[in-house]
């Protein structure tokens, strides 16, 4: 029986929407080490891989992607979009124009690879006279997670629904079916929900079928997969150059994957994607608003869409040989007792800077320009108090050169106190200082409704001035705790004196918490309610909310580690904190947490 005529398209997105000239670089250097010698390498070369690149994408790297392609005997282009969009609308112009009997549509990343045979083999199924069905979906279910930073892979076996996913048309007449049409891991779902009849055909052959590529410019959680790669008993050790060869990996690729990875900056945090899809929707339903767009809304939107497209990178603060990472924390002692309680845990960090009992408000605030303030003590306490007063903390804080900041609310419980033009904490410290030196001042309860206002007209400002003098940022979710620990047992603090002020304070802190999944400064979390918070822990701290148990600092510094240090050297297993541990009946309530960060 003659072979049925069939058309074969390979799709790949590169840096659609992303304007960060560091990512760009870097994502280049994967895509020429990785996938681009994988299609090169198949044994099957009948098919066309279309590369959708933004139409904005510098010229630097859009020449620099074309000679790669035609230094190939690729059957390559590239499309330019005005947004990641319009891919789906041209991928179904270019369908429709498809004469032969079987269209074949794939996907693949611009950073993963397939073993040798997959193109031929899954036009072999697409082909096949046994798969009758006039839609089938292909996918490839075992391989390899490769993790070049650290020289290692491990075998997996499950239904990967993303690299080089595929979708056969053998419908009559224009062809309407494309991957490209479904979100990846949805795909099956959507089939069902429209009511399409797929066939699904998993793959699975002796040898794996792909390598799974994970790295610090990942857009998916790195952290949480690395740890899982080093974590399993199957991981393996180096490269073996016979098998990384059917993917289309020389040696000499791979060491320089290696290298390149080791050095690399942090790519998006994984909330980074979320909030820049976020506000691209937001745009896409403002345009189709049927009273036509609000022009200060589109403003805001475009404005909010331009900053997150130019920052999609960050800096590593944990380079190969680095003794310690250093931490600056802009919050209370609920965050600088983890250093203190965690020493061990946490002996690769050092505190660079710590500037407590300071409110956003007041870091946003105009310094204090009256001649009478001062102070007589020269301690940490007193230069807090000067810092908060002068807003010199900024300065400081800079001066420090920290590799990360842990920011927490906790202090917004204390209140500000305005005078003259000048806002400031009102810490006793600050509110004695003030007294002793005449000065009259008006205190504003945190909770007030002006303190409410000030603090949701700071707190934007705030991340962002961090941000600008360290993007690494890190949120300590610390709230007054509403349980604490006495000995074994857990009791609640309902009913006792402190029940009112809990529901106060944590009414302020939670919001400001909340504001975080809107802003524009993407910042990973630790910590917090989900991470078993809870009070006591000591004789001393039984009744005080704001002091935590040492198990919760066990957790949340194991929870820190694995969230801040990338690289780990050959004779660190000592430490005893990886993040698979979690999965410890001890960890149980923070398992629930780290499971949708760090499984995908």
């Amino acid at each position: 029986m003659m072979k049925p005529a069939l058309k074969h398209l390979v799709f790949t997105n590169f840096g659609i929407g992303i304007k960060d000239e560091l990512w760009l670089s870097y994502r280049l250097e994967i895509f020429a080490n990785t996938v681009l010698p994988s299609l090169v390498n198949q044994s099957n070369q009948d098919f066309e891989w279309v590369i959708f690149i933004d139409e904005a994408l510098p010229i630097l790297h859009r020449t620099r992607l074309e000679q790669l392609l035609r230094g190939t005997d690729l059957n390559a282009r590239t499309l330019q979009v005005s947004d990641y969009s319009m891919v789906s609308r041209d991928i179904t112009r270019l369908i429709k124009d498809v004469d032969e009997q079987t269209l074949i549509t794939s996907r693949i990343d611009d950073d993963d690879c397939i073993h040798e045979g997959v193109i031929a083999l899954i036009q072999a199924e697409a082909t096949s006279e046994h798969n009758a069905s006039e839609v089938l979906l292909i996918s490839l279910k075992n391989g390899l997670e490769f993790l070049p930073s650290d020289e290692c892979y491990r075998p997996v076996d499950y239904d990967t629904l993303a690299l080089a996913l595929t979708m056969v048309d053998k419908t009559s007449g224009p062809k309407t079916h494309a991957i490209t049409q479904y979100a990846h891991h949805l795909v099956v779902s959507t089939l069902e929900q429209r009511q399409i009849s797929a066939e699904h055909i998993h793959l699975t052959r002796e040898e794996p079928l792909y390598l799974y590529t994970k790295h610090p410019l990942s857009d998916s959680y790195f952290f949480g997969a690395r740890a899982r790669i080093l974590g399993s008993p199957e991981s393996v050790k180096g490269f073996d150059p016979t098998l990384f060869s059917r993917f289309g990996l020389q040696q000499a690729q791979l060491v320089y994957l290696s290298q390149l990875l080791r050095q690399s900056p942090l790519g998006m945090p994984h909330k980074y994607l979320e909030k820049l899809n976020n506000v691209r929707q937001q745009l896409r339903a403002e345009r189709k608003n049927n009273d036509g767009p609000e022009t200060a809304v589109v403003s805001g939107l475009l404005s909010q869409k331009a900053r997150l497209e130019i920052k999609a990178s960050r800096p590593n603060p944990v380079r190969a040989g680095s003794e310690k990472v250093r931490v600056a924390i802009l919050g209370s002692s609920a965050t600088h007792n983890l250093f203190k309680f965690q020493k061990k845990a946490l002996e690769r960090f050092e505190v660079c800077f710590y500037m407590s009992q300071s409110s956003v408000i007041s870091y946003m605030a105009p310094p204090c320009l009256d001649a009478r303030f001062c102070l007589e003590a020269n301690d940490a306490e007193a230069n807090r108090v000067l810092w908060d007063a002068s807003k010199e903390h900024w300065q400081q804080f800079e001066k420090s050169r920290p590799d990360i900041v842990i920011v927490d609310f906790f202090d917004e419980s204390i209140g500000i106190a305005t005078f003259g033009t000048s806002i400031v904490t009102a810490s006793p410290l600050m509110l004695k200082t003030l007294a002793k030196c005449g000065i009259d001042y008006t205190v504003q309860a945190p909770w007030s409704e002006e303190a409410k206002r000030l603090r949701a007209w700071a707190l934007p400002m705030f991340l962002d001035r961090v941000a600008s003098l360290c993007p690494n940022i890190f949120v300590h979710q610390a709230n007054w705790a509403s349980q604490y620990k006495s000995k074994e047992a857990i009791a609640s603090f309902a009913g006792s004196t402190f029940e009112s002020l809990i529901e106060l304070n944590n009414a302020i802190i939670d919001p400001m918490l909340d504001s975080l999944e809107d802003s524009t400064v993407p910042v990973e979390r630790i910590g917090g309610k989900d991470a078993g918070l809870i009070a006591g822990g000591v004789s001393r701290w039984a009744y005080c909310p704001y002091h935590y148990d040492s198990s919760y600092y066990r957790t949340i510094a194991k929870q820190a580690f694995a969230k801040m240090v990338q690289y780990v050297s050959k004779n660190e297993h000592k430490w005893a904190f990886c993040p698979y541990y979690y999965h410890g009946t001890y960890y149980s309530t923070v398992a629930k947490q780290l499971l949708a960060r760090v499984i995908n």
